[in-house]
């Protein structure tokens, strides 16, 4: 579906860990759809906006503070959603 998206249309994706690999405890799904998004990133076809899971993870003093009490105490371990937007 991605060759048929217009320019400027948002998508989101779950269950996104990049930069980081699938949850050990996940390794038994075999999921590998992250692993083909990376060329479609890498290509400049879409604009990262929102990666969750980096944000969760390397930006975790600005995430607290910025959802300031108003996510789940496991948010910080479940961010998986990743927002695009095709480029054009």
């Amino acid at each position: 579906m991605f060759p048929r998206l217009k320019p400027g249309v948002l998508v989101q994706l779950h269950d996104v860990f990049l930069p980081d690999g699938y949850p050990p405890k996940w390794r038994n799904r075999w999921y590998s759809e992250q692993n083909a998004l990376i060329g479609w990133i890498l290509s400049g076809y879409f604009e990262v906006i929102y990666p969750g899971h980096y944000a969760t993870t390397r930006m975790r003093e600005v995430m607290l503070r910025a959802v300031d009490g108003i996510w789940p105490d496991d948010f910080l371990l479940t961010s998986g959603s990743l927002w695009l937007r095709r480029a054009g």
